[in-house]
């Protein structure tokens, strides 16, 4: 998977035995269109006319332990009273969030770059 860098940072220590400032240029270069297009506004934003911005060991974090899953369409991703402890984030397609059947009860969609769930 294109996306998926698990092992960046899950079975190996390479990725926090590096200098914090390659460190951040690792992640940057292979998660850099992800920081910096895709989801932006997650790290960069603006707040009453204050420019504001996470720091980089916090972005190299966050990035770095995110792993990709492919959904197929009509797949369900959480089903109605499921608990679930992740943040989904939706890089390509989209989700409908429905109550029972796909096209029944259906609330909104999220598109790419959209996410839901808990960080």
């Amino acid at each position: 998977m294109a996306h998926d860098h698990k092992k960046l940072t899950h079975g190996f220590d390479f990725l926090y035995q590096l200098k914090p400032q390659l460190r951040k240029e690792l992640v940057y270069e292979l998660f850099g269109t992800f920081i910096k297009t895709d989801f932006l506004y997650l790290f960069h934003y603006d707040y009453r006319g204050q420019q504001l911005q996470c720091g980089d060991e916090f972005i190299c974090y966050f990035v770095s332990c995110l792993y990709c899953r492919v959904f197929i369409a009509n797949q369900s991703i959480i089903k109605k009273g499921e608990y679930f402890s992740e943040m989904y984030m939706i890089f390509k397609g989209k989700v409908t969030l429905s109550l029972s059947n796909k096209d029944e009860n259906e609330y909104f969609t999220l598109y790419s770059s959209n996410f839901f769930g808990d960080y």
